[in-house]
């Protein structure tokens, strides 16, 4: 009996895995139409300008929901988020997704990452301070 129950729970892991690699496919293409559509001049990146095109367009933002990513946060905020808080930058596909994927979830509560974005931003200013630092001790 504790066999047959743990090969059924085996089986509802692995459908359970199949879901979720599944749901991650299709949440990729997803993006990936989403990416391409907004890729004005076809460069493969998103610049700034196509990125907030991006987050506004009403059926983006739509389909942005459905997978738990709230476009309503803070547009300054996103722009850092996604790496184009400078005019001049801008990201490729896979840099896109990554950042969709860890903003999943937003839609119902954004201060788990809003935190996390905080407590990176920090660690990179810190780790900018101890760098200058240590160049300066080596000058010296």
């Amino acid at each position: 009996l504790l066999t047959m129950k743990g090969m059924a729970l085996q089986q509802l892991d692995n459908l359970e895995l199949q879901d979720f690699v599944e749901e991650s496919s299709f949440f990729k293409r997803i993006l990936s139409d989403v990416f391409e559509q907004q890729d004005n001049d076809g460069s493969g990146r998103l610049d700034q300008n196509e990125l907030i095109r991006l987050l506004e367009n009403k059926d983006i933002q739509h389909v942005l929901k459905a997978f738990n990513i709230s476009p309503d946060l803070h547009r300054t905020s996103l722009l850092k988020i996604f790496g184009l808080d400078d005019p001049g930058k801008s990201i490729n596909f896979e840099q896109f997704y990554h950042v969709c994927q860890s903003l999943c979830g937003t839609s119902q509560d954004s201060r788990p990452f809003m935190i996390h974005t905080d407590v990176v931003q920090f660690l990179k200013e810190d780790l900018n301070r101890q760098t200058d630092s240590l160049v300066a001790g080596c000058s010296n």
